[in-house]
């Protein structure tokens, strides 16, 4: 099939779907046969609208449209105790959808106001005054919205620092073991966001390891040390034999906190496998990282 190359003019911070680039000519032609319709039919109808029918639609299309707005707000108003099932994020949503309408009507008041100056200058007046009483209702409506996100964003964090507080305050208080045992399980307070997320003290049961770290999906057996120097080779030993007993774990993380792992600290991070199924973690020197804990949400 023969094809022919168009050069189409947008404007500068227009962002083209993704999709344009899979579509087969006659599909990009069909697209351009009904936009292009579609606006003949658009400005065959504003062509034989009076400046006074525009400005009658444009109020009306703009006490339709905040009408919608305020009953949506009260809707949403009704949903402040249902944080469980994300009201956060729909309020944030809502904001977008309110901002990108606000844009539309000053495009479509930049519009009218160059086709029509010449025309009538009153009546063109009188639209703006109206739009921009509008537009303050909208800024009201949205700076309500914003204090109702960040009185939800701050019960969110009140709320994820309870659950912390109740389901950790014993294992807290009966902490026992080394100070690197106690460093750990202070960076390993980062993971509380996670899905399933439980810090277990095991370090008082032989050939467990020191803290088993349980989230959804898996289980990791946890060494923490805090030498002089390097760690010595039979640590990583130890840490391979208790993997392998708990055989239900996958991953073992050996961590040392300030210092490195004796023959296995070329990188910061490195791994072992010691079988098809089980791996070994290797960190070096995590205390001395600027973000300790994001670097264990890394790894």
């Amino acid at each position: 099939m023969t094809t022919k190359t168009l050069n189409i003019v947008v404007p500068f911070n227009w962002r083209a779907p993704d999709i344009l680039n899979n579509l087969a000519p006659e599909e990009n032609a069909f697209i351009l046969s009904m936009g292009t319709d579609m606006i003949k039919e658009a400005r065959s109808v504003v062509a034989g609208l009076s400046q006074k029918e525009i400005y009658n639609k444009i109020k009306e299309e703009t006490k339709g449209e905040l009408k919608k707005l305020e009953t949506d707000l009260l809707v949403q108003k009704e949903l402040n105790n249902k944080i469980e099932e994300g009201v956060v994020g729909f309020y944030e949503k809502q904001l977008g959808q309110l901002k990108k309408q606000i844009e539309t009507m000053n495009k479509q008041l930049n519009i009218y106001d160059l086709e029509n100056s010449a025309q009538s200058e009153q009546i063109n007046n009188k639209i703006k005054i109206s739009v921009e009483k509008e537009r303050e209702r909208f800024e009201i409506l949205l700076k309500e919205k914003d204090l109702q996100n960040k009185l939800h964003r701050e019960a969110i964090e009140k709320l994820q620092e309870g659950i912390y507080t109740l389901t950790h305050k014993e294992k807290s208080n009966t902490l026992k073991g080394s100070e690197g045992e106690k460093e750990f399980n202070e960076y390993a307070k980062t993971f509380i966001d996670f899905p399933g997320f439980k810090i277990i003290d095991k370090h008082t049961q032989g050939g467990e390891g020191d803290f088993h770290l349980h989230f959804q999906e898996f289980d990791v057996l946890v060494d923490a040390k805090k030498y002089k120097n390097k760690v010595p080779i039979n640590q990583r030993e130890k840490i391979q034999h208790d993997l392998i007993k708990n055989a239900h774990i996958n991953f073992a993380w050996l961590v040392s906190l300030n210092n490195s792992i004796d023959k296995w600290d070329r990188s910061p991070i490195m791994y072992e496998w010691i079988n098809t199924s089980q791996c070994v973690v290797y960190i070096n020197n995590l205390s001395s990282f600027e973000d300790p804990q994001k670097m264990l949400r890394i790894v």
